[in-house]
């Protein structure tokens, strides 16, 4: 395979935010560290993804900002980079894409039930969920490697649960809470989605006296976001993830540097 042209953006290729949550993936299951750092020396040798940035402006595409103990913090939650973690490691990009079609699948089937609850004449119904099957974003942007498509899975499903399937099984309310569970893993800024959807789903299940199981829910999710905040405490001294305003790009570019001098034994840190 030639090495793409630097500046140049194959066609096929990673563009956007994609490449970085995979570089956490990688970071997380072959490193076996938060710390992005030996993840991106990986992405950026020839022939991997983030090879055609120039090497000057590699370090402003590094996501990340200054941790704790001289590390460097990934910006982007770690949940889908743990969800399309299966795929990934059996199929490199194209099998992370494969998951993100999957899911893409999940949110059609939901639409269906949805649908053949709702609407009386089933062959409408089925029409509706194969206009969205087949519609934008599901079929032009269902293997997109971003936290949109599986939030707004989720979010479809619980609502979809509790409006037309009360009388549901303990496994599927598990799913449902695992669900709502890694919203906050997912993106920060849905703890409030989570919070909703648990209350939500908390709510019909006291009303049905299902007690056991709306105290599952919130303790569930409740120990969810504690561990978010634990994990951005732990790795970059912040409760919240924080911005990369909040820390200056000079700090991360000094410790990628004083890193790279120290494992790769040259001087000048």
């Amino acid at each position: 395979m030639s090495e793409p042209r630097p500046g140049s953006i194959p066609a096929g290729v990673l563009t956007g935010d994609e490449p970085h949550y995979l570089i956490l993936t990688r970071s997380l299951f072959v490193h076996h560290q938060v710390d992005p750092r030996q993840a991106y020396r990986d992405a950026f040798q020839p022939g991997s993804f983030l090879n055609a940035i120039p090497p000057e402006k590699r370090l402003r595409n590094i996501h990340a900002v200054s941790g704790r103990a001289g590390s460097i913090f990934p910006v982007h939650g770690p949940g889908l980079s743990v969800l399309v973690a299966p795929g990934w490691l059996l199929g490199g990009v194209a099998g992370a894409r494969a998951t993100m079609v999957l899911l893409a699948g999940v949110a059609a089937l939901t639409v269906a039930l949805a649908a053949s609850q709702i609407v009386k004449d089933q062959r409408l119904a089925a029409l509706t969920a194969a206009a969205l099957a087949l519609g934008i974003p599901l079929l032009t942007a269902g293997n997109q490697i971003y936290p949109d498509l599986p939030s707004g899975t989720i979010v479809l499903a619980v609502f979809v649960a509790v409006m037309c399937f009360p009388n549901r099984s303990r496994i599927t309310d598990g799913l449902l809470v695992a669900g709502i569970a890694l919203l906050p893993w997912l993106h920060v800024k849905l703890l409030p989605v989570a919070a909703l959807c648990a209350l939500v789903l908390a709510r019909q299940l006291k009303l049905d006296r299902r007690l056991v199981r709306a105290a599952a829910v919130a303790c569930t999710v409740a120990a969810s976001v504690a561990g978010v905040a634990m994990y951005n405490l732990v790795f970059s001294g912040t409760l919240l993830v924080p911005s990369t305003r909040a820390a200056p790009r000079s700090a991360v570019r000094r410790r990628w540097s004083c890193w790279d001098c120290t494992s790769t034994g040259r001087r000048g840190c």
